[in-house]
């Protein structure tokens, strides 16, 4: 399934939401200096066409998948105005690493290069993205600070994205986020020519799968996949509770179920498993 295919709005849906928030952030769940967040970054030349755009998510653990925390759209504010937005937003997200981590798109078209180098001289933003590349040829590692979007990445952050998306891994609550994931292009070229003649926007997008890459590339560069994990407690936690795998497949039931072992309950593990039995009997 693509990004398109995981939603279902019509323009209808989000009317007066745009102009309602434009310049604003809103939030969906505050701040917790227990979390961890990462922000998606792409900046807007602020001329009244191409937006800015700041995607706030909350990365999940073995129990909770991935969910938008915030949302900052403009249509006016350039790429330096952006950067000292960008630099509060993510020190107020900065839950337990003091200042969130900032993943800044630095495409030059967009102004970003220009984002990026204000939040780090002007306001000593620390927290940025780094992208780490293989180099075949030197047989090293080189990296580069930003995220830039080409031919290569922006392929990878779709597929890595629309399947967070599809799986559940990846919680959304912007309607107009959603509006633009219904009419988002995946190829590279088309979406930069829609993008120039104004016919579709797709900033929340990009944003958004900017800062789920960011949230988890080392993960994945270390061969790691917390979504796996978390789908295999899952269904660990169905069949010792014996349940349908159904009733497991949000967060919300899962963090609501409690284990029930011998160990948590007033009964010894043989008397456990006799019950276990009769109950499967009866069923």
């Amino acid at each position: 399934m693509s990004l398109r295919n995981s939603v279902r709005l019509s323009r209808a849906d989000v009317s007066g939401l745009v102009d309602g928030w434009n310049g604003r952030l809103r939030m969906w769940e505050l701040p917790d200096d227990e979390e961890k967040y990462v922000l998606g970054v792409d900046a807007g030349q602020g001329v009244g066409r191409d937006r800015s755009v700041i995607e706030v998510l909350r990365v999940g653990d073995k129990r909770r998948p991935d969910e938008q925390a915030a949302e900052f759209v403009s249509n006016f504010h350039d790429p330096i105005a952006l950067a000292e937005i960008a630099v509060a937003i993510g020190r107020l997200y900065g839950g337990r690493q003091d200042e969130a981590l900032a993943v800044v798109e630095i495409n030059t078209a967009g102004g970003g290069h220009i984002c990026q180098t204000a939040m780090r001289n002007t306001w000593q933003y620390a927290n940025l993205y780094v992208r780490k590349r293989y180099d075949a040829v030197s047989g090293v590692w080189s990296s580069q600070m930003g995220w830039s979007t080409n031919q290569k990445t922006r392929p990878e952050m779709v597929v890595r994205g629309s399947h967070a998306i599809n799986s559940g891994d990846l919680l959304l609550h912007s309607p107009e986020l959603l509006y633009e994931m219904a009419g988002f292009d995946e190829s590279l070229w088309k979406a930069a020519i829609r993008s120039k003649t104004g016919e579709a926007h797709d900033d929340r997008v990009m944003a958004l799968l900017m800062a789920y890459w960011g949230a988890h590339d080392e993960e994945w560069l270390a061969g790691e996949d917390l979504a796996r994990e978390r789908h295999d407690l899952r269904r660990a936690t169905a069949e010792r509770l014996s349940l349908p795998q159904g009733l497991t497949t949000t967060a919300e039931n899962v963090e609501n179920q409690v284990r029930r072992d011998f160990q948590n309950t007033a009964v010894s593990s043989e008397a456990y498993d006799a019950w276990a039995d009769e109950l499967a009997f009866r069923d």
